[in-house]
């Protein structure tokens, strides 16, 4: 009976018990150019990792421009992302007051035309520069 308990049990516990995903801190800072990084509070920087599209992270922007990246995998929260290249843009809230006055030239708000790319894991703080329109 033990065997048979066992021959149930261990492929269920195993499939509960896969790898996990590797990830690397990544934090930085957004710098906005001839404008105020204040009014892009709220707003994120989002990574999409250039060879699989659905491995993305995105970093809450805070008041000085700092932020620290987060990712969705399996749907438990992980900080950081897996190593690789990735590409960045911002995505405003509209809550912010960055939509009507951080006047952000829209090339940065998506992924092919944003010109935003980082390599993680880095040794350094990420900085990602920016410029008003």
């Amino acid at each position: 009976m033990k065997f048979a308990y066992l021959a149930v049990v261990l492929p269920v516990f195993l499939v509960g018990c896969g790898p996990s995903l590797k990830t690397h801190s990544v934090k930085g800072q957004v710098v906005l150019k001839n404008g105020n990084i204040e009014l892009l509070r709220e707003s994120h920087v989002e990574f999409e990792s250039e060879t699989d599209s659905n491995v993305r992270g995105s970093g809450l922007i805070a008041a000085d421009g700092r932020f620290r990246v987060e990712m969705l995998h399996k749907g438990t929260v992980l900080q950081g992302l897996p190593a690789g290249n990735y590409r960045a843009r911002l995505v405003l809230s509209d809550e912010t007051p960055a939509v009507k006055h951080a006047n952000i030239a829209r090339r940065y708000l998506d992924f092919r035309t944003s010109s935003l790319a980082v390599i993680v894991p880095s040794s350094r703080e990420i900085v990602i520069d920016i410029a008003a329109k």
